[in-house]
């Protein structure tokens, strides 16, 4: 049987998980990643520039309060209106609270804070002046009120020039919040490029692990079993692995040595005749004629002898044909126990017996003829215990090619000599040279 060195078990549905893990895990790592990331990065800009926004607006309702504010003590000093000191407690109280505002939202910048600081004490002095011009009884022919509202006109200027840098640092940040978006985008796609090759180069891993692990062994193994099916007995599977595929391998090895060894058996019964245990009559025929092919492509002689049983159908009358069977049996093997493992012989009917001889010529098979012959007259078979029984055999002997050069002029020539021998008085090798007659010789 095909044997198999014991390997480790393995998984077949293993090792494509471990594929498709490695084909599709990236690609949903870099997706998920890629859409925190972008989340991440967006939200918090986006956060940043709300914020930042928010901050303008309070900035920009300051500047628009500070212009309004220095209106209402300018129309008091030309119309005197008391309803001007309302309109600037209005003011006044809105404008509080915007700086209240603005001061919290930018007590994390620096520079920012510092100018609106200072305009929030620019502010503080505007309102000591506008409440001075408001507080007025007669402010249209007041002099001094003039030269008030002229400082306080440049307070409010100052005030409005620092929000105005405000502005610029605001929108400065807001660039700074844009190329660092850039950045942010740059560097997402170098992670998403690194993702994106690690991705492939997982891919292509997967791609081997199925490639080695699935493809390559299913292949092997059709291709093995695609040859055992063209009829070639010895093709085995070599697949050394211990999963699915493997163990497959090995169950179809088995099942071939199997089958094989079944065919070896029907071809033995096939070509081999089961008493005997010699070749059939159509075997040696085959036999016969490769032998001829072979000797005359080489120019070399070959022998072919033809053995009856003398007086068999005696043994099966008198002893039955258990006995006859017995006969036959020993013959076979006696046969077998003499020949050369080049030589080939063969059962070529009820009591006769054919044997090719290669490399032989006539003499030699003569001798070898002759050493059949007196084996089996040498022997006492037992029959039923008790009984025992002698057989003597006649042989007649041929020649490639002084006898001939095709199979059937060699049977027929090897027949007559067989014949011969047996008019002769059986118990004799007969050939193309005088026979030897070992009864006379005895004598």
């Amino acid at each position: 049987m095909h044997s198999r060195p014991e390997l480790p078990k393995r998984s077949i549905q293993k090792h494509l998980t471990i594929a498709i893990a490695a084909m599709v895990l990236p690609l949903v790592i870099s997706t998920v990643g890629g859409y925190f990331f972008i989340h991440y990065t967006f939200s918090k800009m986006d956060k940043a520039i709300d914020e930042t926004i928010e901050k303008m607006s309070h900035i920009t309702d300051i500047q628009l309060l500070i212009l309004q504010s220095g209106i209402p003590a300018h129309h008091y000093l030309i119309h005197g209106d008391p309803a001007e000191r309302k309109n600037f407690r209005r003011i006044r109280e809105v404008l509080d609270a915007k700086f209240s505002v603005a001061l919290d939202a930018y007590n994390a910048d620096p520079e920012e804070g510092r100018l609106l600081r200072e305009s929030e004490q620019y502010w503080e002095s505007v309102k000591q002046f506008s409440q001075e011009i408001l507080s007025l009884e007669d402010p249209a022919p007041n002099g001094s009120g003039a030269s008030v509202m002229e400082i306080m006109d440049g307070l409010l200027e100052k005030s409005a020039v620092n929000l105005s840098n405000i502005h610029e640092l605001t929108a400065k940040g807001i660039d700074s919040l844009h190329k660092n978006s850039h950045a942010k985008s740059e560097q997402l796609e170098l992670y998403a490029a690194i993702i994106l090759l690690c991705s492939l180069l997982l891919v292509q891993r997967g791609i081997k692990i199925v490639r080695r692990e699935v493809h390559l062994p299913i292949k092997v193994l059709t291709e093995g079993i695609q040859e055992f099916k063209t009829g070639n007995l010895n093709a085995r599977v070599e697949l050394n692995t211990n999963d699915e595929l493997g163990r497959m391998a090995a169950a179809f090895n088995n099942m071939a040595d199997v089958l094989t060894e079944r065919e070896r058996e029907l071809e033995h019964l096939a070509s081999h005749d089961e008493l005997t245990e010699l070749c059939n009559v159509r075997e040696f025929r085959r036999l016969l004629q490769i032998e001829l092919e072979r000797s005359a492509r080489h120019n070399r002689p070959f022998s072919l002898l033809l053995l009856d049983i003398d007086h068999f159908k005696l043994v099966n009358d008198n002893y039955g044909h258990l006995a006859g069977d017995k006969v036959l049996h020993q013959i076979g093997l006696s046969i077998k126990a003499i020949l050369r493992p080049s030589d080939l012989g063969a059962r070529y009917g009820g009591e006769e017996f054919a044997i090719i001889l290669p490399e032989t010529d006539m003499e030699m098979a003569c001798t070898v003829a002759e050493r059949i012959r007196g084996e089996i007259a040498s022997w006492n078979i037992c029959i039923e215990s008790v009984k025992k029984i002698r057989v003597t055999v006649s042989i007649g002997v041929a020649t490639y090619p002084e006898d001939g050069i095709e199979p059937a002029a060699l049977i027929s020539r090897v027949d007559e000599r067989l014949y011969t021998a047996k008019e002769l008085g059986r118990n004799r090798v007969i050939s193309a040279v005088p026979a030897v007659d070992p009864i006379q010789e005895a004598g």
